[in-house]
C-alpha cells in the first residue's frame, strides 16, 4: 500500500509506503491507511506548516449520490455500490473490501 502526495506550490511530495502479507491486510486496511494518514499528515506540518482542514460532513440527497452508484473495478476486486433510499452507500458483501468498512 502506498500514499503519495503533492504539493507542487511548495516543491514537496511525500511517498509512504506500507509492506503487509495477504490475508491480513484486509482485517488491518483501517489501522495502516491510519499510520499512513498520520505519517503524511506530520510530513505537511513539520516541512510546510500545512494541518488538514478538519472532514466536514455533507449532506446529500438520494439523487445526488445515485451519480456515484455503479461497480468500480480493481486490480485485485470489485467495488459495487448503490442508494438505498436513506442516502447511505452500500458495499456489496461479495467484495473483499467489504468488512473493512463496517
Amino acid at each position: 500500500m502506498a500514499d503519495l502526495v503533492l504539493v507542487p506550490a511548495r516543491q514537496f511530495g511525500i511517498v509512504v509506503l506500507v509492506n503487509s502479507a495477504r490475508p491480513s491486510f484486509e482485517d488491518r486496511l483501517a489501522e495502516i491507511t491510519t499510520v499512513t494518514g498520520r505519517v503524511v499528515d506530520w510530513a505537511l506540518a513539520a516541512f510546510l506548516g500545512l494541518r488538514a482542514p478538519a472532514d466536514v460532513a455533507l449532506t446529500r440527497t438520494a439523487a445526488e449520490l445515485s451519480e456515484y452508484a455503479g461497480t468500480y473495478l480493481g486490480n485485485e476486486e470489485d467495488l459495487e455500490l448503490s442508494v438505498d433510499g436513506t442516502s447511505s452507500p452500500y458495499f456489496s458483501p461479495n467484495s473483499a473490501i467489504a468488512p473493512c468498512l463496517t
